[in-house]
C-alpha cells in the first residue's frame, strides 16, 4: 500500500477520513493545520497559506497525497480511502445500487447540506460582500441545515444504515453534520431527530471515533 499523507484540521470536516483511516487501519502522516491569517497553514511552520495552495489550489482542508498525486474535495477523499480496504468491510457499498446510493448520499451532503447549508452559517462572507446581510445568510442556512436533518431523520426511518443493511462510508460522515448542528445552535436535537441519533451514538461507541476525536480535542456528543 503506498504511503498517505492527509492534510487536516481539528474538529472541521477533515475528521471525517480521519476516522476512516482509523477505521480500516490503514497507515498515514497527518499535516494538522490551522486557520491563520491568509489561510490554513501547518501547525508545525512547514507549509505557510502559500506553499498549501500549491498543494489544495483553494487552500482548504482536507486534501490527501496518494501515490504522488493529490486529492481534494471529500467525496474524492472518502471514496479513495473506502477503496484501500483489504478486509470485509466495504465502505462503498455492497453491490453496485448501493455505490450508487453510497455516492448520491456524498453528493447531497457536499455539495449541498454542507455547501448550501453549513457553510452558509459558519461563512456568510463566501455569500455576500455586505456585512450587514451575514444576519440573514446564516438564517437561511440554518433553516437548510434543519431541513437536511430532517431528510437524514427520515432516511434512517425503520433502518439502522442510511444505505443497505450495513455500515458504509455515510455512516462515517453523518456525525460530522451532527456536530455541527450542535454548534449552530438547532433546538432539540436528541428530540427531534432520534433516528439520527441514535446512529450518532452507534458511531461515537467505535474505537476510531473515540481515538481520532481524541487527537483532535472533539467532544463526542453521548460520551
Amino acid at each position: 500500500m503506498s504511503s498517505l499523507t492527509l492534510y487536516r484540521a481539528n474538529g472541521v470536516s477533515s475528521f471525517i477520513p480521519h476516522v476512516i483511516l482509523k477505521e480500516l487501519m490503514i497507515p498515514f502522516t497527518s499535516v494538522v493545520m490551522k486557520s491563520g491569517s491568509s489561510g490554513w497553514e501547518a501547525i508545525d511552520g512547514s507549509l505557510n497559506n502559500l506553499s498549501y495552495r500549491n498543494i489544495h489550489p483553494q487552500g482548504y482542508v482536507p486534501a490527501l497525497q496518494a501515490e504522488g498525486v493529490i486529492i481534494t474535495e471529500l467525496p474524492a477523499i472518502i471514496t479513495y480511502i473506502a477503496s484501500l480496504s483489504t478486509g470485509e468491510i466495504n465502505l462503498l457499498g455492497n453491490d453496485k445500487l448501493q455505490c450508487a446510493k453510497v455516492t448520491e448520499w456524498m453528493a447531497w451532503l457536499s455539495g449541498t447540506l454542507h455547501a448550501q447549508g453549513v457553510s452558509m452559517y459558519f461563512r456568510p462572507e463566501r455569500f455576500t460582500d455586505d456585512i450587514s446581510q451575514y444576519d440573514s445568510v446564516r438564517l437561511k442556512g440554518k433553516v437548510a441545515v434543519i431541513k437536511g436533518l430532517q431528510r437524514i431523520e427520515q432516511s434512517l426511518d425503520g433502518s439502522n444504515h442510511p444505505v443497505g443493511a450495513s455500515e458504509t462510508a455515510v455512516d462515517f460522515i453523518l456525525p460530522m453534520f451532527w456536530y455541527w448542528s450542535v454548534r449552530i445552535g438547532i433546538p432539540n436535537l436528541q428530540e427531534s431527530f432520534v433516528n439520527f441519533g441514535n446512529l450518532v451514538k452507534r458511531m461515537e461507541q467505535k474505537a476510531s471515533f473515540k481515538e481520532a476525536a481524541q487527537l483532535e480535542g472533539l467532544n463526542l456528543y453521548f460520551e
